[in-house]
């Protein structure tokens, strides 16, 4: 019997990890939409600004120069997005790679358990 109550807490510990690699992930994923959320409202900052200084000296919003100044733009947002994207899936799959150790540490443990009751029952130890 004292096997199996060494068997629940172990298994207990093990959810208690997942559990709290579950809320590390999901602070991630509040961290990620803030800076993804920043990020884009410091691109329409940017390209408001671009476009009234554009107003104010009098250039077409077609000219070449104004459309590659806001590509340009564009492409400096779309990298950092990019950037951010890479740093979540790179923080997801490591949350997932410490959840499969966790499972893999009880499964190792509760087998070594039986193990041992089962050489105690054979009158092995």
């Amino acid at each position: 019997m004292a096997i199996m109550g060494v068997a629940i807490a172990q298994f207990a510990e093990a959810e208690s990890k997942k559990e709290a690699l579950n809320l590390q992930s999901k602070q991630n994923e509040i961290q990620y939409n803030q800076k993804r959320l920043q990020t884009l409202n410091i691109l329409d900052n940017v390209i408001q600004h671009q476009q009234a200084q554009t107003t104010v000296r009098g250039t077409s919003f077609n000219s070449a120069s104004f459309n590659a100044i806001q590509r340009n733009t564009e492409n400096i947002a779309s990298e950092e997005l990019s950037n951010q994207n890479m740093q979540k899936s790179l923080f997801d799959r490591n949350i997932q790679v410490e959840k499969n150790k966790v499972n893999q540490t009880l499964f190792a443990q509760l087998f070594g358990d039986a193990m041992t009751a089962a050489e105690m029952a054979a009158g092995g130890a």
